[in-house]
């Protein structure tokens, strides 16, 4: 590649307009030499509305005849994107396996044609596993894409349920920079290899915090670019072109439990229309928030209370029978759960590390896991099992609660839908040691919670870590 020069590109910087210095290659080197540009598509109303103007002006230019060289200086200029080539643009969307039906549908019917009509390139990834050592699956990597691979790999869901948590609110979206930041970085890194690239998002031009936050992360190889500030493009201003463009209303994209979706009023109003007309799709969002509030009271996927119990009250009493007689007839795990919390910088008032073990002991019939857990409750330890008010919904016996000061612990046990796996947190023996110590809290013996033996009570633990089918 011959030098680069520099260009002016609205919309890049600190300041929406703002002409800054970009490495642009010389007027002649030979596209495969060319920089990358990298959407990145995330199904949702911003990025889409980009495709959906690169769509627009690519029918005008075709209709023009123009092509090759011609029509991407024309592209470039259009969407104020300097030295953008359509053969180095590649889509590419993570995907976790829990979207909202209508969003994929409008995807495959409306967006992935029209890349295979122009030939764009989508790449489409997903996680392998729960660790970043698991790699990256490639769903599918096309320039003429038929089909939109939603259902993922390793799955956001997946991970939730088998860990016994939701998605945390507030903070850094873990749950996005895990199953959408990680595999999207690591393909990219593995397409562009050492070439240089511009990476488009969907921002919108309400949302200069987030572009400047992006900006950051531009390196001498990364550049990061924001078409819909530089458009002056907000929220409102996408939805109105898809809708003219295509003639359909784009929703949001998120996930079946969104815990963000369900931050505010006008999401919850949302999700309840939606549940409403479809309650089968309940079954996640309700199984997560049912495995999550049994083994910790504080996880309701709402700050202020459950899923659950907004359904029944707004009287969505379909989908929970539906729930309810699906998650009776499967099987449940009889689970113990240590989590001991230290205090912060000596506060006793705030709490500071805190880590988990989770052991499945035993699967089987709900019947039989709620027996196996009477029993446990029988065994001189009813004044912590009545200090928790009980609740049908999520039955657990406690043998230490949580205190209001720090340190202080969780142990109890509790009887699941038999999707949780065994797993203990790096943390945890060290900070068990120290907060028991510090407690004085001696766990009692229990009939066949040994932790180096098992007896009768919690026999059968070979098929613990099995994981049932979603369907």
């Amino acid at each position: 590649m011959t030098e680069p020069r520099a260009a002016a590109t609205p919309g890049h910087g600190s300041e929406a307009g703002r002409a800054v210095q970009i490495r642009l290659p010389d007027d002649g080197p030979d596209p495969v030499g060319a920089p990358y540009w990298i959407l990145n598509w995330g199904l949702g109303v911003d990025s889409t509305a980009i495709l959906v103007r690169l769509f627009q002006l690519l029918e005008v230019l075709d209709r023009k005849g123009m092509t090759g060289r011609e029509r991407d200086e024309a592209l470039a200029a259009r969407l104020g994107l300097p030295g953008f080539r359509l053969d180095r643009l590649v889509v590419m969307v993570a995907l976790l396996g829990s979207e909202w039906p209508l969003t994929g549908e409008l995807a495959q019917r409306e967006i992935v044609p029209r890349l295979a009509r122009w030939r764009i390139r989508l790449v489409q990834v997903a996680r392998s596993g729960p660790a970043k050592a698991d790699g990256v699956t490639t769903l599918d990597d096309s320039t003429t894409p038929t089909h939109l691979h939603l259902e993922g790999d390793y799955t956001l869901f997946m991970e939730s349920v088998r860990s016994g948590t939701i998605p945390q609110l507030g903070g850094v979206r873990k749950c996005s920079l895990k199953h959408k930041g990680e595999p999207l970085d690591a393909k990219v890194a593995e397409i562009v290899g050492g070439s240089p690239f511009y990476q488009i998002m969907g921002f919108e031009a309400g949302e200069s915090s987030r572009c400047d936050r992006d900006a950051r992360a531009d390196t001498a190889q990364r550049t990061g670019v924001y078409p819909l500030r530089a458009w002056g493009w907000t929220r409102e201003v996408c939805e109105r072109f898809i809708r003219r463009r295509i003639g359909v209303h784009w929703p949001k994209s998120a996930c079946l439990f969104c815990v963000f979706a369900l931050a505010s009023e006008a999401g919850r109003e949302r999700v309840l229309r939606m549940l409403a007309a479809a309650p089968e799709l309940a079954w996640e969002p309700l199984l997560m928030e049912r495995i999550a509030v049994t083994l910790n009271p504080t996880q309701t996927l709402m700050a202020d209370g459950s899923l659950h119990d907004l359904m029944q009250e707004r009287g969505l009493h379909r989908a929970l029978e539906m729930f309810e007689a699906r998650v009776e007839a499967m099987d449940w795990s009889l689970v113990e759960v240590r989590r001991p919390m230290n205090a912060q910088d000596g506060d006793s008032f705030r709490r500071g590390g805190t880590a988990r073990d989770l052991t499945v002991h035993r699967t089987g019939p709900r019947a039989a896991m709620l027996a196996a857990l009477g029993e446990l409750a029988a065994v001189g330890h009813r004044d912590a099992h009545r200090s928790v008010p009980a609740d049908p919904r999520y039955p657990r016996v406690w043998l230490h609660p949580r205190a209001a000061t720090f340190p202080t612990l969780d142990h109890l046990f509790a009887v699941v839908p038999a999707y949780v796996a065994t797993k203990q947190a790096p943390a945890f023996p060290k900070l068990w040691a120290a907060v028991t110590a510090a407690t004085g809290y001696r766990p009692p013996a229990l009939p066949g919670v040994g932790r180096d033996e098992q007896t009768d009570l919690l026999a059968g633990t070979a098929s613990a870590n099995a994981v049932p089918a979603t369907s």
